[in-house]
């Protein structure tokens, strides 16, 4: 069996060294024998503006990197040449191209295809091609081939969220050139939140003035509750809007704006007061999490509406306009008599169906406008105005709904698509607001939901990203979330040949190289260590998604290197505090990062734990004693003892001096985990009679948001063999009550 999966590996290999690394793959591809060598006598044959557009980048680029330049002419040259020729059998964005030794054929029926086909001829080089200066090595040559291609979907999306953090115009710049690599056509703006306003409306100058300033952001995870006390502003001008509109244009990109409505709001009621169903004041939020006040459904707040969006309308040539619709509180509403009396005047049913209400204001004035409403799943409540189409993000349901219903749908799912969430080991990645998603998982999407019958798949329009940024505030890390998780979405919404994970991952490695020379801050998680700690036998397992290469690693804490250990099978680890391990090529090159593992090794370590209150986890026993920390933001690791006081007895097998005892407790409110009302450390040489070393009394258990509480006790320098904790429940209502215990270590 070993062998057949050496093998299977080996040919892995062998094809990603012969076929071009291309992303998204194409609908065919055929390999030929030969290559095509481009130099300065290159000509580029062009007969119309769209072809010599295309030509141009081309020249653009081997000029940057091979110093070439290149003539564009109108005359067919008979030997090394570029040929861009109309095919008006095409799709409007397919393309085909032909590479022979002494020329390369692109045909297209229209400008995207002929920009499609140069994205796909740049992947046909080697990585240097995408370097912005003279790299005297690069080889300008690409293999002898056939491709034929054409899009899967005609909607392909990634959302970008600027209204948590504002983005310079110049990296959403850098973005755009990267998504139209990827063949990405759509990039969804979402302008406005409750946490800041960020286009300019001139009519209404107090949204940038007032909206798109807040007082502070959130430090850490919201769930931490607390500020940082940096205030943060930002917006764009109309006049840069439109230049970024043209810029994405030439790049086959159309921007889409989200004017969130009518809830997500805050920002415009905190500029505009009387927007609101209930009096102020108000200030733009400084907190993440959904917020109660929300737009009032009177003609003022749609009169302020319309004149919004016909500014709107005004700088952005797309067909849709995105009116959010998501997370809207009733709260308000139902307290409001003005709403109530709405309700029974309009004769609808609750809440849901005046939500509906407005967005069907929304969506008749955007009509009359010649535009169409984009709208989050919610929008399916309380019914589905006309002309919506519905981006699905809740699940696969409402794409469901909303095309057995015949109305057009965006796939957007967060199980898939919320590249905001954790794409590797939470212990190891930059703070995120929850969830895994690995590269993977992305990959694996069916963008047409279970259960849809054949005729209703028309619908599907394509499939959307969505970088939410709570947790986003530089274009570093939007670049360190986005990629490479863009490239398992370009094959999504792209690839129309059968999608294959183990061609596409033999296809990373040199598809980072090229976001490398672009300047591309991606994420090296595809090539991360993963780590699987064994409590049953003790060991470390380790493993990565390219078991082609070899894992390296020390265990004295420094970094791996092409002359480290080479991990064969799982580590019994016994002194060492840390560590370290590494993944390299064949060539001894290392790829992505190290992971860093810290264990504490001390006198508890692995040794007997028994319990007297039972708790949660049935490998508690040995989690308590292993070394192992849990993780802030994942509860795995953590032993729970739920409405019952936490007694561990110790036995560490013989007599030690013992210097100090530490323990960790996880506190949550959110899953009602709090600190202990009080903690004891006992001490005993028979494990019988304990007398009691140190106490710690009358605990503030409720003021802690999300932390890793760290406790340390005196022991004295006596000597014990037997160590008690105990912990009890902080008493101070009937509700749940947990304690969330990890890693006992006694010096």
């Amino acid at each position: 069996m070993r062998t057949l999966i050496t093998l299977f590996f080996l040919i892995s290999i062998a094809y990603a060294q012969k076929m071009p690394a291309i992303i998204p793959q194409p609908k065919n591809l055929s390999l030929g024998k030969g290559q095509f060598e481009f130099n300065n006598e290159t000509q580029f044959f062009c007969k119309t503006e769209d072809q010599q557009i295309v030509a141009a980048l081309l020249k653009e680029q081997l000029r940057a990197v091979k110093l070439f330049n290149n003539k564009i002419v109108s005359q067919k040259p008979k030997v090394n040449f570029v040929q861009f020729s109309e095919d008006k059998s095409l799709k409007a964005e397919a393309y085909t191209i032909s590479v022979g030794i002494s020329e390369v054929i692109i045909k297209a029926s229209s400008a995207s295809g002929y920009f499609y086909a140069y994205q796909t001829l740049m992947q046909l080089f080697s990585p240097e091609i995408y370097s912005s200066s003279y790299v005297s090595s690069f080889k300008a040559t690409i293999p002898v081939l056939k491709i034929e291609d054409e899009p899967r979907f005609t909607y392909r999306g990634f959302m970008l969220d600027v209204g948590r953090y504002y983005m310079p115009i110049s990296y959403i710049k850098k973005l755009i050139n990267a998504l139209a690599m990827h063949k990405i056509n759509v990039l969804h703006w979402h302008l406005t939140e409750d946490q800041g306003w960020r286009i300019e409306i001139k009519k209404y100058p107090l949204l940038t003035e007032i909206g798109s300033i807040r007082k502070e952001s959130p430090e850490g995870h919201y769930r931490d509750k607390k500020g940082n006390g940096q205030p943060h502003s930002g917006f764009y001008t109309q006049v840069e809007i439109k230049d970024l509109v043209a810029y994405a244009q030439k790049r086959h990109i159309t921007i889409i704006p989200e004017i969130e409505m009518p809830g997500h709001a805050l920002a415009a009621i905190a500029a505009y007061p009387s927007l609101a169903c209930t009096d102020g004041p108000f200030e733009v939020r400084t907190r993440w999490s959904i917020e109660n006040t929300v737009l009032c459904p009177e003609e003022e707040t749609f009169r302020f509406l319309e004149d919004v969006l016909t500014e709107v309308i005004d700088l952005f040539p797309s067909q849709y306009i995105h009116i959010g619709g998501d997370e809207c509180p009733k709260d308000n509403w139902k307290a409001s008599a003005f709403c109530q009396e709405l309700i029974k005047k309009e004769k609808l049913k609750d809440e849901h169906e005046l939500q509906s209400y407005f967005i069907k204001r929304i969506d008749k004035f955007l009509t009359s406008k010649g535009k169409k409403i984009l709208g989050w799943d919610e929008i399916l409540e309380g019914g589905l105005s006309e002309n919506a189409t519905v981006m699905t993000w809740r699940g696969m349901k409402g794409g469901l709904d909303a095309a057995m219903q015949k109305h057009d749908v965006i796939m957007s799912t967060r199980t898939h698509l919320y590249f905001d969430y954790y794409q590797g080991d939470i212990q190891n990645e930059p703070l995120a607001i929850g969830g895994q998603l690995p590269l993977e998982k992305v990959y694996s999407l069916d963008p047409f939901p279970e259960g849809l019958k054949p005729e209703f798949t028309k619908y599907i329009k394509g499939v959307q990203a969505q970088l939410w940024s709570e947790y986003v505030s530089t274009p570093e890390k939007a670049d360190y979330m986005a990629f490479p998780r863009v490239a398992a979405l370009a094959e999504v919404a792209w690839s129309l040949s059968p999608k294959n994970y183990e061609k596409f991952r033999l296809k990373m490695p040199i598809q980072t190289e090229r976001y490398a020379q672009l300047g591309i801050n991606y994420a090296k998680t595809a090539f991360d260590i993963k780590f699987d700690y064994n409590p049953t036998d003790l060991s470390l397992k380790l493993s990565s998604a390219y078991p082609e290469f070899k894992i390296k690693y020390s265990l004295d804490g420094s970094e791996p290197t092409n002359k480290s250990a080479v991990y064969e099978k799982p580590l019994l680890l016994s002194s060492a505090n840390l560590l370290k391990a590494k993944l390299f090529s064949n060539n001894n090159e290392p790829l992505g990062r190290a992971l860093a593992q810290p264990y504490n090794y001390s006198k508890t370590f692995r040794k007997k734990v028994s319990l007297k209150n039972p708790a949660e986890v049935s490998t508690a026993n040995i989690l308590l004693t292993d070394g192992l920390l849990g993780a802030k933001y994942d509860n795995k690791g953590w032993v729970a003892f739920k409405d019952v006081d936490a007694e561990i007895d110790l036995d560490l097998d013989v007599k030690y001096v013992c210097n100090a005892l530490k323990i960790n407790f996880l506190t949550e409110p959110a899953q009602s985990a709090f600190l202990p009302s009080s903690i004891s450390i006992s001490g005993s040489n028979d494990g019988v009679n304990f007398e009691e070393v140190q106490a710690l009394n009358n605990i503030d258990s409720n003021n802690a948001g999300l932390e890793i509480n760290k406790f340390s006790f005196s022991l004295k320098n006596k000597s014990y063999r037997y160590i008690k904790v105990l912990a009890k429940q902080t008493r101070l209502d009937s509700k749940t009550k947990k304690l969330l215990i990890d890693d006992i270590i006694i010096d």
